[in-house]
């Protein structure tokens, strides 16, 4: 190829850039143009790429009917996450229409909406008030944290609500864990990201971009059940630890606290942009400033819609113990010569005499195991905590029992539930303790899985019912309806026919309680109700190799490795 002649002007240095870019933009175009003509990537019905978080499209799209009425129905592609909801516009006259919001607590898992507290509030406000249509929309969300939530009550606040029922605090830490991107993402970036997909074509190529990258590294991980059963899949077995154990003590000292380079990194947006590039999990100085202004941005939204709030504080399951990790005990934090084999040996003493149920001799080992740790460290041991615990409650010393429960409610849930607290004394808002209406309802007033959980904050159908008449009473109390207050008198138990997220609860439920063969029945029922459920293969696994059954455990495992490669496959 020859050469330009001497002196031949030269193309400029920003032409075959520019055609690049204007080559990239005509094959969008066609494909924009095609996607369209063929109804491919539908903004209706296609996965959304923002996940909730701020960008997200509308959960409701209007519709209009053949007599002129319009009705509000869920998106399509949001139906996997709201169900069938459906409500006019404008409101029908004599309606009292409330938007109940949160994680999967308030959306009734395992259960479901049917057996929700929001289910039961509307149900027990219907009974009192029958002149009245008292219309009840859940817009509670599994995974969903307050900064998810928020978008729904920023779309609810123009569908003439007369009341929001906020049930917060629940998933921050795993909105945190899981999509700590999405928690740092400012309004440009976000505004960005609405604009490019606005366009098909950037849709449909993101989704098949998606899906090759979950064929070659397997299924996303957005969930702790997901990730169980990763970790499962990479260690090739079940592991599960005895309800009683001594813990390992291991070398090393205090962890420093998530966020400890606050004082090191850079401020501001220069600090979230290297924890970004880093690839480093959301902190707390960016995780509650973040519940805070979620929270302070949604009452804002009910008052200028006219809506009052009703506001329950959130409960734990202070009793709750697992059997998949024990926290190992770090040396640096015991004091005293001797201190790791004189903590073990407690330790071990305590559990033996709590088997042979000698509990003044079991406590008394255990709060010597507790007196090693240095100054603030044993409320960190759970497992210790529950020991001491259980114990204190089998010589009926509640009170005792109470306090320690209580300090082994995790930091994040005490800190949110402060802040909620806060929230409710500032603005005067009515609010509910569930933690105080389930003790209420305990036999012991402790409330644990016998009554009131099915995991650390999943509630029974009783406790759901037991939250939803406190509520509707706190709204009867207001005066919010007319005429009014009335009795609230219970409302009809909802009749559900058995589901496999149902007997899957129940089951985890009493695996975590040592009860391996009922725990083993109930996934095996699961399975015949769906034989494709990956959390009850999980569970069976767990169950069998709990029983010694390690032959049957392995082959569990190897259908869940199928099943865990086909759900991969179809991300």
């Amino acid at each position: 190829m020859s050469a330009p002649p001497a002196g031949a002007p030269r193309p400029p240095r920003y032409l075959g850039p520019l055609v690049a870019a204007l080559s990239v933009a005509a094959v969008l175009l066609v494909l924009e143009l095609a996607l369209r003509v063929l109804g491919i990537a539908d903004p209706l019905t296609r996965r959304d790429p923002f996940e909730g978080f701020a960008g997200t499209p509308s959960a409701f799209v209007l519709e209009s009917e053949r007599d002129g009425t319009r009705r509000l129905i869920v998106r399509p592609a949001k139906r996997e996450l709201l169900g069938d909801l459906a409500f006019d516009l404008p409101k029908p006259a004599e309606t009292f229409r409330i938007f109940c919001f949160g994680g999967s607590v308030m959306r009734g898992s395992p259960v479901g909406p049917p057996g929700s507290f929001c289910r039961t509030l509307g149900d027990a406000l219907q009974a009192a008030h029958p002149a009245l249509r008292i219309e009840t929309l859940n817009l509670g969300v599994s995974g969903f944290g307050s900064l998810r939530v928020l978008e729904l009550v920023r779309e609810a606040a123009a569908y003439e609500p007369d009341l929001f029922v906020l049930y917060l605090g629940q998933n921050e830490l795993r909105d945190a864990h899981f999509f700590p991107d999405a928690l740092r993402r400012g309004r440009l970036e976000t505004a960005l990201r609405r604009a490019l997909f606005a366009s098909r074509a950037i849709a449909w190529l993101d989704a098949r971009g998606g899906a090759l990258i979950a064929r070659l590294r397997g299924a996303r991980v957005t969930s702790y059940g997901a990730e169980q059963i990763v970790r499962v899949l990479e260690e090739g077995r079940f592991r599960a630890a005895p309800i009683w154990r001594v813990p390992e003590v291991v070398p090393g000292l205090a962890p420093e606290p998530p966020g400890a380079d606050v004082a090191t990194a850079p401020p501001g947006a220069l600090r979230t942009l290297a924890r970004r590039l880093a690839g480093r999990p959301a902190y707390d100085d960016e995780i509650y400033p973040a519940f805070d202004r979620s929270l302070e941005t949604m009452l804002e939204l009910a008052r200028e819609a006219g809506a009052p709030v009703l506001l329950p504080v959130q409960a734990w399951n202070a009793r709750e113990t697992t059997r998949f990790t024990t926290r190992p005990v770090l040396e640096g934090t015991l004091v005293g010569a001797d201190a790791a084999e004189r903590f073990r040996a407690h330790f071990a003493d305590g559990v033996e005499a709590a088997q042979a149920d000698r509990c003044a001799e079991a406590l008394g080992a255990f709060d010597a195991a507790a007196s090693l740790y240095a100054p603030g460290h044993a409320a960190e041991d759970l497992l210790l905590g529950s020991y001491r615990g259980e114990c204190q409650l089998r010589l009926g010393r509640r009170d005792d029992a109470r306090a320690t429960f209580a300090a082994r409610v995790p930091h994040a849930h005490r800190r949110l539930a402060a802040r909620v607290r806060e929230a409710v004394a500032e603005g005067g808002l009515a609010s509910v303790d569930v933690e105080a209406v389930l003790a209420a309802d305990s036999a012991d007033g402790i409330p644990g899985y016998d009554d009131a959980f099915f995991d650390n904050v999943h509630l029974t159908p009783r406790a759901n019912r037991a939250v939803g008449l406190a509520l509707a009473r706190a709204v009867e109390a207001r005066e919010w309806l007319q005429p009014g207050p009335q009795q609230v008198p219970p409302p009809p138990e909802p009749t559900r026919a058995p589901n496999a997220d149902v007997v899957i609860a129940h089951g985890w439920r009493a695996f975590q309680r040592g009860r391996d063969s009922e725990a083993e029945a109930s996934a095996r029922e699961a399975l015949a109700l769906d034989a494709t459920e990956v959390q009850a293969l999980l569970l069976l696994g767990y169950a069998l190799e709990s029983q010694g059954r390690t032959d049957e455990a392995q082959a569990t495992l190897a259908r869940l490795r199928e099943l865990w490669a086909q759900l991969g496959a179809r991300s």
